[in-house]
């Protein structure tokens, strides 16, 4: 066997190697999206089919907020003038507030500071408004 013919077939065994390596690392990507994915939209779906349609926009507004880790009442007052033709009042966001802290969807962190109860929540709540638009 000549040196070419050795090289030959070392490079066709290793490139089979490499492109089957490749394609289990990407089926493996693929399944671990996909699972990502569907345990995402289970988790939140029972969660956001509790809160009414106003709920939501108030979540909305929060998810877009550029500091949703953590928020002010006053903050979501604001945001939702820029974001809604309806904005929200300072009464109305204090009583959604609690109704969606009871909901297990807000966390209140401290006085006066709230957060999303639920990690990644405003990604959810944002693809699903871009679903519907």
């Amino acid at each position: 066997m000549g040196i070419r013919t050795l090289f030959s077939s070392y490079v066709k065994k290793y490139m089979t190697l490499s492109f089957k390596k490749l394609i289990m690392v990407k089926m493996r990507q693929f399944q671990q999206m996909k699972l990502n994915k569907n345990l995402i939209q289970i988790f939140f779906a029972g969660r956001w089919a509790k809160a009414t349609d106003r709920q939501r926009e108030l979540l909305l507004v929060v998810a877009h907020l550029d500091c949703s880790d953590e928020f002010k009442v006053l903050e979501v007052v604001e945001k939702s003038k820029e974001l809604l033709d309806n904005p929200f009042g300072r009464n109305n966001v204090n009583q959604m507030l609690n109704t969606l802290i009871s909901q297990g969807l807000i966390f209140r962190n401290r006085h006066g500071k709230y957060s999303f109860a639920v990690p990644l929540l405003d990604r959810y709540i944002k693809r699903e408004y871009e679903n519907r638009v």
